[in-house]
């Protein structure tokens, strides 16, 4: 019993021995499982962040390049910015690495990166200072292009380490898992909570790797970044979910493969990767390619491929890996950045200002065909290598760059600073300016840029208008006329010290401060003033007004004004100005010239009344001789008796119509605002019975102007032309006469038309001549002084008069009266 007992206790020993040993061995195999999974999680990061780094290198060399085309700073800002994203990508592989001689990969590729990135931003100073094609003459120096490429090998070569380690590692992994299993099976027989234990255990581990997987799947997400494995031997590839996502297909209906992706490629495309991947799988060339993918349901993207080729110890290939990023979006903006910079060059090379780069020394950078054509260069090539010290070469005064230097250094920007230029003839013309100053991120000048316009016509039109100031100036203090400037309400706001003279001040500032109402201070009557404010509201101007006016002494003098309104842009009268001078002694003159013709008037009435007296009376004797004494008297005698009595009738005519011509040109006689409609309507009552016999018909305007003049002579001039074409009409042709009107800048043009028998041309210029008569006395009654008499009174008015004609089809009479009097047209 003892003896199977000790059997016993030693199979139960040893089968504890076993489960000991086996769940030791299960146990530390499972830990190792773990920590290369741990590992390959760290290896996949790994991978990630020298993808990372990979792009942000591209970035930076992008960002250096958008710069260059376009200088725009944003650029620069993304290029400092993927800068520091590369430093973080190192210190992150630093972190994470064990291997020694991954971390001495890391250390080589931070020092290549960081000469790399020095030549970058040398190269962006030597274009700073240089332009582009030094810049690009800089960065393809054979030891800055060794370097790229040595940076590039070393992170390949990197990735292509972490990439053997994963598939080491996977392959271990899944060796360990068979074995794990089999030590599972054996321990579930034996030990079933041990088991239990190891399989929570496994759990955990695995939900850590799940998470890490998803973690990696929503980074690729993202990064908008799939990935892919090809198993060249089975010929089995795998996709990443990205994948999937990028091609639009999905993972249940689609199985991966080399000849699927490439189905998503155009023609073109699917040939040209065919030989790019050949030339990789044969060593060649890196497996590298931007190309335009056709998703499933038919729409693109553009996507970079990238692959790296595995081979075995034989270095046969046996599989490759790789990534494929969606670029549409870095492509869309640098077609746009293309579009944009053709527009923008378009804008430069077609503005008509002149648009420049510049260096603080005063060296060109840039500069536009209108800089070139300002400057008197024929293209901006010349001028950028003609031009090599801005200052000396181009300005006038060599301080005016040093000045404008100074302003951008302080003010960072300068507009409208207007120079004299030289230009390539050496000729002198004028630019307005503007500029500002370009500035690094450490606040550094690197250079000026701006646009100027030539203004040497401004220029020139600024001093002739100065020089016209000056002369306006000269005459406003030495003319002889009062200049000013007043308020509607009636304050003087300027005068001139003609102003102040005919007023009696001693200068405009004594006018201006002592003068606060012109209505009541200087008119003799104030409602002139409203008259003539009135005047100018409703005609914007009043002109040859004359008025009488108080000077300081409270002298009575006359002044002759001109005056108009100036409204501001909402049409309301800011203010009134104007001219006067002083008339007083014309006036005086005036006056007395008045006075003789109301004397001669006087003179001419009784002489015309003396002389009618006797006439009449021997005009009356002869029809009494000839109606008493007819039967005694022969037929000479009657005759005799016929022609004086006619004679003495002419005579009786002859003298009316010479006081009328005489008082028609009679300039003194009192003036007055004359409704000219009041007028017509005269003549048309007076003549109503003539024009009734005679069946006249009389077309006038449906309105007539208000004009300053005399009246009683306005209706004789109207009367007398309209007499004319009811007496010179034809025979069985009623008279039709038509007057019309027409307004001109300056007058009222009248014409007053008829269609009676006209005049010959050759007789027309005797018309206006005093006493001519084209028709004997029996035909057309009359005395020749009619027409002279309307010239007189027209030219009495300011106007003149004239005629149009054609013997036997009427005549045209026109004649003007001046609206410089102030004439308005009635309502």
């Amino acid at each position: 019993m003892n003896k199977y007992k000790r059997r016993i206790s030693l199979f139960l020993y040893v089968c504890l021995a076993i489960v000991i040993s086996s769940f030791a061995v299960l146990f530390f195999n499972f830990r190792k499982q773990v920590k290369l999974q741990n590992e390959v999680v760290s290896i996949e990061n790994n991978l990630l962040q020298a993808d990372s780094l990979t792009n942000n290198l591209l970035q930076i060399e992008s960002d250096k390049r958008g710069f260059q085309l376009t200088s725009d700073i944003s650029y620069l800002k993304n290029f400092y910015t993927a800068k520091t994203a590369c430093n973080k990508n190192l210190a992150a592989l630093e972190k994470n690495l064990v291997s020694t001689a991954d971390k001495t990969a890391i250390r080589q590729i931070d020092s290549l990166m960081k000469i790399r990135i020095a030549n970058l931003d040398s190269g962006l100073v030597i274009f700073r200072s240089k332009g582009t094609a030094a810049a690009v003459e800089f960065m393809q120096l054979v030891i800055k292009k060794d370097v790229r490429e040595k940076l590039s090998k070393q992170l390949q070569f990197l990735r292509n380490g972490f990439l053997q380690k994963l598939t080491s590692h996977t392959a271990d992994i899944n060796k360990r898992s068979t074995g794990n299993l089999t030590g599972l099976i054996v321990l579930l027989s034996i030990f079933i909570v041990m088991m239990l234990i190891a399989a929570k255990t496994f759990k955990r581990a695995q939900k850590k790797m799940i998470r890490n997987h998803i973690k990696f799947k929503e980074a690729q997400r993202i990064a908008k970044i799939g990935s892919w494995e090809w198993d060249i031997i089975s010929g089995k590839v795998s996709w990443s979910q990205e994948q999937f996502r990028l091609l639009g297909e999905d993972r249940k209906d689609f199985t991966p493969s080399v000849e699927g992706y490439l189905d998503h490629l155009s023609p073109e495309d699917q040939k040209i990767t065919r030989s790019i991947l050949n030339d990789a799988l044969e060593g060649k060339s890196n497996y590298a390619i931007e190309q335009e993918i056709i998703r499933k349901d038919g729409s693109r993207l553009m996507v970079y491929n990238q692959g790296t080729v595995l081979y075995d110890e034989n270095k046969k290939p046996v599989g490759m890996i790789g990534t494929t990023q969606d670029i549409s979006e870095r492509k869309k903006a640098e077609r746009e950045l293309t579009l944009a910079q053709k527009k923008y060059r378009t804008i430069v090379d077609n503005s008509a200002d002149g648009i420049y780069q510049s260096t603080i020394e005063g060296i060109f950078i840039m500069a536009n065909p209108a800089m070139a054509r300002i400057l008197g260069y024929r293209s901006a090539g010349e001028l950028i290598s003609s031009v090599n010290n801005i200052g000396a070469q181009l300005y006038v005064n060599v301080g005016d760059r040093q000045r404008m230097a100074e302003l951008l250094a302080q003010y960072d920007n300068v507009e409208n600073f207007e120079v004299p230029l030289r230009t390539r003839t050496g000729e002198t013309i004028w630019v307005s300016e503007s500029a500002r100053a370009v500035r690094n991120e450490k606040g550094g000048i690197i250079y000026f840029e701006g646009n100027l316009k030539d203004i040497t016509e401004r220029k020139k039109v600024e001093e002739k208008l100065i020089i016209a100031q000056r002369k306006y100036q000269a005459i406003f203090e030495n003319t002889a006329e009062g200049i000013y400037q007043s308020t509607p309400d009636g304050r003087f706001i300027m005068a001139n010290p003609s102003m102040a003279r005919i007023f009696g001040y001693d200068s405009p500032g004594e006018l201006i401060s002592s003068i606060t109402n012109i209505g009541t201070q200087i008119y003799t009557d104030p409602v002139e003033r409203s008259k003539m404010s009135e005047i100018i509201r409703k005609q914007g101007r009043i002109e040859n007004y004359e008025v009488q006016v108080l000077t300081k002494s409270n002298e009575t003098i006359w002044i002759n004004v001109n005056i108009h309104s100036v409204k501001d842009d909402e049409g309301n009268i800011s203010f009134f100005e104007g001219t006067l001078k002083d008339v007083t002694k014309r006036k005086k003159s005036e006056e007395e010239i008045l006075q003789l013709n109301r004397s001669l008037d006087q003179f001419a009435n009784i002489t015309a009344h003396d002389l009618q007296e006797p006439i009449r009376m021997v005009s009356g004797f002869l029809g009494l001789l000839d109606k008493k004494y007819s039967d005694a008297i022969d037929d000479q005698g009657k005759n005799f008796i016929f022609r004086a009595k006619d004679g003495a009738d002419r005579m009786s005519l002859l003298i009316k119509d010479l006081l009328e011509f005489s008082r028609s040109g009679n300039k003194a006689a009192k003036k007055e605002y004359v409704d000219l409609s009041f007028v017509m309507d005269l003549v048309d009552k007076d003549l109503s019975i003539v024009m009734a016999d005679t069946g006249t018909k009389l077309r006038l305007p449906s309105a007539m102007p208000v004009v300053y003049g005399t009246q009683s002579a306005l209706y004789r001039l109207l009367l007398n032309l309209v007499s004319n074409g009811i007496k010179f009409r034809k025979k069985d042709t009623p008279p039709e006469i038509t007057i019309a009107l027409t307004e001109l800048a300056d007058c009222w043009e009248f014409t007053v038309e008829d269609n009676g028998i006209g005049v010959a041309e050759k007789d027309q210029p005797r018309l206006f001549q005093a006493f001519q008569r084209l028709h004997r006395r029996d035909e057309y009654p009359g005395t020749g002084l009619g027409l002279v008499t309307c010239k007189k009174i027209v030219e009495t008015h300011g106007g003149r008069i004239w005629m149009k004609s054609e013997f036997g089809k009427g005549t045209t009479f026109h004649f003007t009266i001046s609206k410089a009097e102030g004439a308005i047209m009635a309502a």
